[in-house]
């Protein structure tokens, strides 16, 4: 791991401990030793088998509904107005434009303007529809 990895559950950086171990079911998730691992993993299991569930399928992304939306799905080449919150698999928020002084961010649908996983998945949501989408890291920002 590298000096600006922490730990996924007690959020020490993983540069500062003698020993690191990995998620071994996404690898996407640092530990600092064993007790923070089974100490994370009743809240990280869920998400820890999409995401090794997506690496071996090469699909892309799951969205999972948090709230129902209503009316057509937006069409290529649309301006569509989202709200986010992105975040590592250990929770830790990276960007979000709920943060005080920031907008709801623009985009023109399926054009390449944003991460696939956005391009992809947003154009399976309705208006109003609030969901989780989990990326393979080649649809997001890599690995």
């Amino acid at each position: 791991p590298t000096a600006a990895q922490s730990c996924g559950a007690c959020s020490k950086a993983a540069a500062s401990v003698s020993s690191v171990s990995r998620c071994a079911g996404c690898k996407g998730i640092w530990y600092c030793n064993r007790d923070c691992q089974k100490a994370h993993w009743s809240s990280h299991k869920a998400m820890c088998k999409k995401v090794a569930v997506l690496a071996k399928s090469g699909d892309g992304f799951d969205k999972a509904v948090t709230k129902a939306g209503e009316g057509e799905k937006p069409k290529k080449g649309q301006t569509v107005v989202v709200n986010y919150t992105g975040k590592f698999l250990n929770g830790q928020v990276f960007d979000s434009s709920k943060k005080p002084g920031r907008q709801p961010f623009e985009f023109a649908i399926g054009t390449g303007q944003v991460i696939a996983g956005w391009d992809e998945g947003v154009a399976e949501m309705q208006v109003g529809e609030e969901a989780t989408l989990v990326l393979d890291p080649s649809y997001g920002y890599g690995e």
